[in-house]
C-alpha cells in the first residue's frame, strides 16, 4: 500500500547526542521534528518516520560514517558443552561538523552475522560484538572477513586441527593486521571483542577465550578448567542487573559519592557480586538450559530497548549455536535469507 502525505502528523522532542567510536560528543542535546507518515487508510504507521533536524538541513549532505559500540554477545561453558549466542543489529553512526560542533545519528542494520562457524574447524565458533565494523571510509563486519581469513588459516596450517587457543591466537593475528590496515594511528575507541569457543583434540570440557582488537590482543580464557559460567558483551548492563544484581556503573557511583578509594571500590563490589548474583547452578544445568538462557538474556535486552531512550544497539534475529565434544559445533537456530519481508504485515504491495 503506497503512502503519502495529506498531513502527516509532527512532533518535536529531545535526543541526546551520542558519542562515537573516538569518544567525540556532540552537544548535550539537540531538537529534532519526528514526521510520522500515514498509510492512506489514515492510520500513522510507526515504522516510518523520519527524523529532520531543526536547525540544519544541510546536515545530510555532508554524513560521514563510524561504528560505535553495540549488540550482545554470549559465550557460555556448561557441563554438557558450550553455546554461543548473538543478536544481527551492527549500528554505524553518521557524524558531520555543524556550527554547533560534531552532530551524530545512529544507523541500525538487522541483518548482520555475528556467530561465526569456520570451514574445516567444526569444534570451534565465535560471536563478536563492540565494534560493529572496521574502517572508517568503507567499514566491514568481521563476519565478511571470513573467507580470507580461513584462506589465511588453510594456507598457514592447512587442515590440521588447532586447539582452541591457538585458533584464537590466529583469529587475533589476523585481525589485527585487519584493523592496522585500515584504522591507522592512534586509536583509544573501544574495541572489537571475540569470544572464541570449542573443544580440544583431548579433554573433558569446552573452552572460552576473550580477544580484544586492538587493544588486548592476547587471548585470555574464561571459566578455566572444570569452572563453568557464562561470559557477556556489548551493550551489557541489562544482562549484568539480573546475573550480577547491580548495574555496573553502580560502584563507580557510589566511589565518587562516598569519596572511596580504589581499594574500596574493588571490596564494594566483589561484596555486592556475592551478596546480589542470582544463585544459578552454572555447573549443574543441562545444555538446553544454556541455550534457553542465553536466549533469554538477549532478547530482555532487545525488549527493554524497546522502551528506553537510548541507543537501541541490540536487536535482529538471536543466533545460537550449540559446540560439544561428540557432535561439534551445531546450529540451534539461524535467521535465513527470506524474500519480500513485508507484504505479510500489511505494508508494501505484492507485484
Amino acid at each position: 500500500m503506497p503512502f503519502f502525505l495529506p498531513a502527516p502528523f509532527e512532533s518535536s522532542f529531545s535526543r541526546p547526542g551520542y558519542g562515537n567510536a573516538s569518544n567525540v560528543t556532540g552537544p548535550s542535546c539537540k531538537e529534532w521534528r519526528v514526521i510520522i507518515i500515514r498509510r492512506d487508510d489514515g492510520v500513522a504507521d510507526p515504522r516510518s518516520w523520519l527524523a529532520v533536524s531543526l536547525l540544519h538541513l544541510e546536515w545530510y549532505s555532508s554524513l560521514r560514517q563510524v561504528h560505535i559500540d553495540m549488540s550482545l554477545g554470549i559465550a557460555f561453558k556448561g557441563p554438557e558443552g558450550i553455546v554461543l549466542a548473538a543478536d544481527s543489529r551492527v549500528t554505524l553512526q553518521a557524524m558531520t561538523n555543524t556550527p554547533q560542533g560534531l552532530q551524530a545519528l545512529p544507523c541500525t542494520y538487522d541483518n548482520a552475522t555475528k556467530l561465526l562457524r569456520f570451514t574445516n574447524h567444526s569444534h570451534i565458533g565465535a560471536v563478536t560484538y563492540g565494534v560493529g565494523a572496521i574502517g572508517l571510509q568503507a567499514p566491514r563486519t568481521a563476519h565478511s572477513f571470513l573467507p580470507e581469513f580461513e584462506d589465511h588459516l588453510s594456507k598457514a596450517n592447512g587442515d590440521s586441527r588447532l586447539s582452541v587457543e591457538d585458533f584464537a591466537k590466529s583469529l587475533s593475528e589476523f585481525f589485527r593486521k585487519q584493523w592496522s590496515e585500515a584504522v591507522p594511528g592512534a586509536y583509544t575507541g573501544p574495541d572489537m571483542i571475540f569470544l572464541v569457543g570449542g573443544f580440544d583434540a583431548v579433554g573433558p570440557y569446552g573452552r572460552v577465550f576473550q580477544i580484544s582488537i586492538p587493544s588486548a590482543p592476547d587471548p585470555v580464557e574464561q571459566s578455566v578448567g572444570n569452572q563453568f559460567g557464562i561470559t557477556w558483551g556489548g551493550q551489557l548492563e541489562h544482562t549484568h542487573r539480573l546475573l550480577k544484581g547491580f548495574d555496573p556503573g553502580l560502584p563507580t557511583k557510589i566511589q565518587e559519592f562516598l569519596k572511596l578509594s580504589d581499594e574500596q571500590r574493588n571490596a564494594l563490589t566483589s561484596h555486592l557480586e556475592r551478596e546480589l548474583a542470582v544463585p544459578v547452578p552454572y555447573q549443574f544445568l543441562p545444555l538446553q538450559d544454556c541455550v534457553d538462557l542465553s536466549i533469554f538474556l538477549i532478547r530482555t535486552t532487545m525488549e527493554i530497548q524497546n522502551w528506553i531512550v537510548g541507543v537501541r544497539g541490540v536487536g535482529g534475529a538471536i543466533d545460537v549455536a550449540t559446540i560439544t565434544r561428540v557432535d561439534g559445533f551445531q546450529p540451534v537456530q539461524l535467521k535465513a535469507i527470506r524474500g519480500q519481508r513485508f507484504a505479510d504485515k500489511g505494508v508494501g504491495r505484492n507485484v
